[in-house]
């Protein structure tokens, strides 16, 4: 009898070394991890001179429409009119932006760009500058 109490407290107590490794393996290894946050980028305007600072407002706000509105831009679906001044007469248009050309007078632009094109694009080699065109008041 005295055997088989021993037997039984060994069985138990392998069982709970047993468990308890497992814990300790199972979160250790494979566990839930902490998700390291990034630390969140701040634009500001002064990391894009050549970008007119309501362009650059108008890029990164949530809700560009109503800062649009505001601001009295020419914005409509996604895009805003501006002036485009190039390095040089001569100089062509960044390609890969979405840029529709209304009129092109020696090495300025005035044409509608996707907003979320306004900060690459005024980092391009042959962009001057990017202003805004006013919405005409009526």
């Amino acid at each position: 009898m005295m055997l088989r109490q021993r037997d039984n407290e060994s069985r138990v107590s392998l069982f709970c070394i047993s468990l308890l490794v497992l814990l300790v393996a199972i979160t250790a290894c494979g566990g839930p991890q902490k998700k390291t946050e990034e630390p969140v980028q701040t634009l500001k305007a002064a990391d894009f001179p050549q970008l007119q600072e309501h362009l650059f407002e108008l890029s990164i706000e949530k809700d560009p429409d109503k800062y649009a509105k505001t601001n009295l831009l020419d914005y409509q679906d996604g895009k805003v009119w501006v002036k485009l001044e190039l390095k040089s007469e001569t100089e062509p248009l960044p390609s890969g932006y979405q840029i529709t050309v209304h009129a092109r007078a020696g090495k300025d632009v005035e044409a509608q760009v996707d907003v979320k094109d306004l900060r690459k694009l005024s980092q391009e080699p042959q962009v001057e500058f990017i202003g805004q065109l006013q919405k005409p008041q009526p």
